[in-house]
């Protein structure tokens, strides 16, 4: 998300922002396990498939969907700002006052 300053948002933005927003490294973690998996790259334990080349594998797949912000995971993640206070702050101050 790009902003030009602290007030681009306003007060709810930065609520929403500070509350969903992650680094790109967070979800990127999980879409490689789940594209390797898809692939057919490692197996269940980590290891290199012996099944044959991914691409080979991945040639067989049908399509699959990856889903990362779910809004089970929205959910979860305001409820848990809410009530124990994560993430406020996180990016940008949310109150107004300088």
């Amino acid at each position: 998300m790009i902003s030009s300053g602290r007030f681009a948002f306003g007060k709810q933005g930065r609520f929403f922002v500070n509350t969903l927003a992650e680094p790109p490294e967070v979800p990127a973690v999980n879409l490689v396990a789940k594209i390797r998996g898809f692939v057919g790259e490692v197996d269940s334990s980590g290891n290199p498939s012996s099944t044959g080349s991914p691409l080979d594998s991945f040639l067989k797949k049908e399509s699959m969907t990856f889903e990362v912000l779910t809004p089970r995971v929205a959910l979860t993640k305001i409820l848990r700002r809410l009530v124990l206070g994560e993430g406020k702050d996180r990016y940008y101050p949310e109150s107004d006052e300088s």
